[in-house]
Order: structure tokens, then C-alpha cells, then sequence
């Protein structure tokens, strides 16, 4: 209070002498004053403050499109529902576009730009994680009630295929649920934490034997023990050496990430520069399915209600407006088709310059490219964390595998170009576009590409029986003629969702 007294009667003095209101002080390059009231109160932004402040929201991820979507949403950065069925973590992640919008490399520029911001983002989740990591890792009872081996694949995926049964179509508070377990990270961290605490003479077991006394006064005591093991566990969680393996546990749980929302947006001055935002999207339930989907166990692929067919939950590309908003498309969904099945739907863009067939047709092929890379991204970074975490049967072992699969430049470029990976059979384009940036009028050529995996286990079985090898050929020698998925897209009315169609899981 002081402090903005003194402000206020600093502000009094500037205006009384003429110094700070004059134009001519302004026109000198005097700081522009804020609207006060007559008793004194800031009330607002100056017109010439207000396009500075413009300006600051644009860099910043929550005043940007993406924050602004999660407000729409009702959801929080970080953790929301915790505790809940529905728990879910989001987000987000902003990057500029190197390149100037006059600039022919402009919207090429956007493309490194989005994965900039998914990276971003990506380090946002893992931070996300950690605190939730932190705070399950020091609540004693719950940890030592629930903990369990790792299922199966095969025993995830009938798990959530048994949950999934009763899933309306797009009932948010009726999404899949998932088993509690602990996953091999958490079940080392847990018995680093039990031996800190036993070493200090608590008793880990205190509040699950609570449960069991019968004596009044015998229960007290163990719930006062209980509670001080607890007090003790968090401020075990905080000591670096243990913050380092909270890392590591929640660099584990990295996998079923995908985005909720992108958007780019162009700054009101000129000279700056445009932003590429990212909301991506976790939930225990999600990486429930990538695991199945990694794990290449597709007998138990769940079934769920089904939805209308992919290409009539895409924008149509034979019309202008669905053009557009394909060109605002990035990064990847999941969906359900009309057989109940879970999809990958990834969005991939290219520029070239308008008149130039070779690029015209160039593009048309790294659209694709990206596109099955951001599917080859979700499955893979699975695959990274699963082989990982199996390997390090230690906590140091466990920190130093699973550190090496944080996601940057070099493991993104990586996981995408499937290097050092299984093949992923069964990718295919559901539809392609061409069109402009609305902007600079430079030609963009998009693509969208699909995995499904029941559809990818019919055709490794149908392979096996005919004893053919079957390789990794990213949607190419597909019989196009027959495959009705893989012809234009219907015309058709009705609303256009943009890349927000993703199933809340």
C-alpha cells in the first residue's frame, strides 16, 4: 500500500508540474501514463499501452488462442478432475515463426514453428507429471493399498474394453475408466521412499493397520504415526536426489499425448512475429491406449460407440471454407469411426510456391510425410518409454534410461522417421487438399493420414496366413481403386470441426 501511495502521489506530482501528461513529453518518448480515476485508482490502459499490451499477450502461451480455448473449456492448465475417472492433464506450448510473413519459406517456417511448440508443450506435460507424481508418491496409505504389478497388454486392453461397453458418444463424464496400478517407476520410487522413512524409525504400514484395529486408542496412535510417515514422505519428495527420480517416473507415464487444440496467430504489428500455439492432452486413459497400440496387441482393441466415418468428421477440402480450416489443422487426433474403432488422425502441411509444379508436387508428398510421422511420434515414444523403463531394473538404471527418452529435436526427428523402430503396418491417406495461406497467398498442399489398429492386425494376420513378409510401406501400394476409404471425400453438409474433434479420453 505504501508502495502504490507513494506511486499515486509520484503520478500527482509528474501531472501538477506538466512533466508526465504533456503531449510534448510524450512526443519525447515519456512513458505514456495509465487512465486514473479522480480518487486516484489505475482504471485502464492508455490507447498507446493498449497496443503494447497487445502485443505481450500474443507471446505469452495462456494469452494466446490456446489459452484462451482452455478457458472456453472450463480447464486448467496443469492437472484437472483430479482424482476423478475423467483426470486429465493439458499443456500448452507457444513458439514464433522464424520466417517474416512476406517471405516465401513463411509457411514452411509455420511447420518448424508448430514443432517447436509441441516440444514446448511436451516439457510443460512432463512438469505437470511430476507435481502429480509428487503428491501420489506422499500420500502413504493410497500407495501401499492400491499397488500392484504391471498388467499385461493383453490384460489393459480387456480391461478397457470391458469399461469402455457403457461409453455414450460424446459423453465427457462418461469416458473410459482405467484399473489402478503402479508402474514400475512408481513401485521404485515408493521403496526408496519406504527405506528413508524406516531408516528415520517410522512405520510405513501405520495407516493400513488404522484400518484393521479395533482398539479406539490403539487406532489413534497408528493414525498419529500414520500422519507423521506422511508429513515426512513429502518433505522426502522434495530433496533433489528424489525430485530426480520423481522426474524420471513421470517421464514414464510420457506416452498417449496428443493435441486438443492448435492455432496460428498473427500479431496486430506487422513486425512481429506470428505464433504457433499447442494445447496438448494426457490422460491415464490415453496411455492405457497407447500401450495396446504399441504393444502391437490389437485382439482387445476396444469397441466403443460408434461414431459417423472419418472423412465426415474432417472439413471437406472441395469447398473453400473447408479449406480454410484445414490450413488452421496440426498435430494429431484421436477418433472413432463408424465401426467403433480407435483412429489416429494425424494433419500434415507443406508449402511451395504458386506456379512451380515440381514443388507443387513435392509438397503434396512431405504433407504426407509429416503427417505419418506424427503418428509414427505417438507410437513410438511409447515404444522409447516402455523399452526403457524394462530396462532399468534399478533407480539409477530407471533414471538414466528414461531420461534418454525426453523428447527434443533429436528424439522428435527420430521417433518420426521411425529409426531404430518397428514398422507401423497400415498407415493411409483419408483425404488430401490443396490451397492458400489466407495470408500470403502462398500455395499450401495438406494431407491426412490415419492408423487404425484393428485394421492394422487384419491385415498382419490375413499376410501371415498367405506367408508374406510383411513390411512397413507408410500407405504406399494400397489397391486405391478398391479401398473406399482412400476415395474423395463425399459432399456434404453440416458443421466443420476443426482439430478440437479429438475423443476426450
Amino acid at each position: 500500500m505504501k508502495l502504490m501511495s507513494f506511486w499515486i502521489s509520484s503520478v500527482g506530482a509528474l501531472a501538477a508540474s506538466g512533466v508526465l501528461f504533456s503531449t510534448a513529453a510524450q512526443a519525447q518518448g515519456q512513458l505514456t501514463p495509465p487512465s486514473i480515476s479522480a480518487n486516484g485508482e489505475i482504471t485502464g490502459f492508455t490507447p498507446t499501452q493498449g497496443s503494447m499490451v497487445k502485443r505481450k499477450i500474443s507471446s505469452s502461451a495462456s494469452g494466446s488462442p490456446c489459452g484462451g480455448y482452455l478457458r472456453k473449456r472450463g480447464w486448467n492448465e496443469g492437472l484437472n478432475n483430479a482424482g476423478k475417472p475423467n483426470e486429465f492433464t493439458v499443456a500448452l506450448g507457444i513458439a514464433p515463426v522464424s520466417e517474416e510473413i512476406s517471405s516465401d519459406g513463411y509457411v514452411d517456417s509455420r511447420y518448424v514453428a508448430f514443432r517447436e511448440a509441441w516440444i514446448v508443450a511436451n516439457g510443460a506435460m512432463a512438469k505437470a507429471l511430476e507435481s502429480k507424481v509428487s503428491s501420489d508418491a506422499s500420500r502413504v496409505l493410497k500407495t501401499r493399498s492400491s499397488q500392484r504389478e504391471e498388467i499385461s497388454p493383453a490384460e489393459k486392453a480387456a480391461s478397457l474394453r470391458k469399461q469402455a461397453a457403457g461409453i455414450e458418444t460424446g459423453s465427457e463424464n462418461k469416458s473410459v475408466g482405467v484399473e489402478g496400478t503402479i508402474s514400475k517407476g512408481f513401485r521404485l520410487l515408493n521403496a526408496a521412499i519406504d527405506k528413508e522413512l524406516k531408516a528415520l524409525g517410522h512405520d510405513v504400514d501405520a495407516e493400513q493397520k488404522a484400518l484393521n484395529e479395533k482398539n479406539a486408542a490403539r487406532k489413534k496412535e497408528l493414525i498419529a504415526k500414520a500422519e507423521a510417515a506422511e508429513k515426512e514422505a513429502k518433505r522426502i519428495t522434495g530433496r533433489r536426489d528424489f525430485k530426480e527420480i520423481i522426474k524420471a517416473v513421470a517421464q514414464e507415464r510420457m506416452k498417449g499425448i496428443y493435441s486438443a487444440f492448435t492455432s496460428e496467430n498473427l500479431s496486430p504489428n506487422a513486425a512481429a512475429k506470428t505464433q504457433i500455439c499447442v494445447a496438448l492432452k494426457y490422460s491415464p486413459r490415453s496411455e492405457r491406449m497407447a500401450d495396446m497400440m504399441a504393444a502391437r496387441d490389437f485382439t482387445n482393441a476396444p469397441q466403443l460407440e460408434p461414431d459417423i466415418p472419418l472423412v465426415e468428421q474432417l472439413p471437406d477440402p472441395s469447398n473453400p471454407q473447408g479449406v480454410f480450416q484445414l490450413v488452421t489443422m496440426w498435430g494429431l487426433n484421436i477418433l472413432f469411426d463408424e465401426n467403433g474403432q480407435v483412429n489416429l488422425v494425424a494433419f500434415g502441411q507443406a508449402g511451395y510456391r504458386n506456379g512451380d509444379e515440381n514443388e507443387e508436387l513435392a509438397a503434396k508428398e512431405t504433407a504426407k510425410l509429416r503427417a505419418e510421422g506424427m503418428i509414427r511420434l505417438f507410437i513410438n515414444q511409447t515404444v522409447a518409454v516402455q523399452q526403457a523403463a524394462k530396462v532399468g531394473q534399478t533407480v539409477k538404471s530407471f533414471k538414466d534410461a528414461v531420461s534418454k527418452t525426453a523428447l527434443n529435436k533429436e528424439t522428435m526427428s527420430r521417433m518420426e522417421q521411425k529409426a531404430g523402430f518397428r514398422p507401423i503396418n497400415g498407415l493411409k491417406q483419408v483425404i488430401d487438399w490443396n490451397g492458400i495461406h489466407p495470408v500470403t497467398n502462398g500455395g499450401i498442399a495438406g494431407s491426412v493420414v490415419s492408423w487404425n489398429a484393428s485394421e492394422a492386425a487384419g491385415a498382419l494376420v490375413s499376410k501371415a496366413r498367405q506367408n508374406k513378409r510383411v513390411r512397413d510401406r507408410g500407405g504406399v501400394g494400397i489397391n486405391r481403386r478398391n479401398d473406399r476409404s482412400l476415395q474423395s471425400a463425399p459432399t456434404r453438409k453440416g458443421g466443420l470441426r476443426g482439430s478440437t474433434r479429438s475423443r476426450d479420453f
